[in-house]
């Protein structure tokens, strides 16, 4: 089934739709300003006098949770996350087997309270968008920098997991985002022609993806109109903004 989306003064015809999960499906504060907040009170343990949030891009005002859209929680992998704490904590006097130890097994805790907390929301409006893709028999999947199974349980705690025939993350590539190889393979699972997708993302790296891939086009969601476009995507706040069409096959 193709379809025509519009947004503003873009439209595309496709015959099928990528997502980027944190911070396009999912409420990117509500997840991972909690895992982030665990994981810092850990690491403070490791390591006396580092400033944990401006290693990992983040800030807090009061309860208020702030990231950096260029910084390593933003747009890494776990294991880029991984690699740039076991740097600092390697820095700090640990020896490199101890700090790659001490990270991955601060993060296995964490994720074990993540399990207990599931602090997951959907982003405004993406229920109602994703289902209708569902329904119109659109093929959509999630290519997204966290690890796969990870995202597959997200999704399941949403109540979302069985709209999306392909889900993958960059525990299963060599190379995650920005490179294009994850959207590349998404769209070989889903038999779709990568000039004949979309992408929705949030991130700098979701559209240096986009753009290596030569997918038909991005959508930049959840993100203030005050931040500087690339000029190659359409930017929303609100899957609402969005006009989409069936056409016939």
């Amino acid at each position: 089934m193709s379809i025509r989306i519009q947004c503003g003064a873009s439209s595309w015809e496709v015959d099928g739709v990528l997502f980027d999960k944190d911070g396009t499906l999912l409420d990117f504060a509500y997840l991972w300003g909690t895992w982030s907040s665990l994981l810092v009170d850990r690491l403070r343990y490791r390591a006396l006098g580092v400033n944990w949030e401006t290693v990992l891009g983040l800030c807090r005002d009061g309860e208020k949770f702030h990231y950096d859209p260029l910084g390593p929680l933003a747009m890494g992998s776990n294991r880029e996350i991984a690699a740039v704490i076991a740097g600092h904590l390697y820095l700090s006097g640990l020896a490199w087997n101890e700090a790659i130890t001490a990270v991955l097994t601060d993060m296995k805790h964490v994720s074990t309270q993540i399990d207990e907390l599931r602090p997951v929301r959907a982003m405004p409006g993406v229920f109602s968008f994703v289902q209708q893709l569902s329904r119109e028999g659109v093929p959509i999947g999630i290519v997204t920098s966290d690890d796969t199974e990870a995202a597959v349980k997200h999704l399941e705690w949403l109540g979302m997991r069985t709209h999306f025939q392909v889900i993958l993350g960059s525990d299963g590539h060599v190379n995650g985002k920005p490179h294009p190889d994850l959207a590349i393979a998404a769209c070989a699972k889903l038999q779709i022609a990568p000039e004949r997708t979309l992408m929705f993302g949030d991130t700098k790296a979701d559209i240096q993806m986009a753009r290596e891939a030569k997918l038909a086009g991005i959508v930049r969601i959840g993100l203030e109109r005050t931040q500087a476009s690339d000029g190659e995507e359409e930017q929303i706040s609100h899957y609402e903004q969005l006009q989409w069409t069936s056409l016939t096959s």
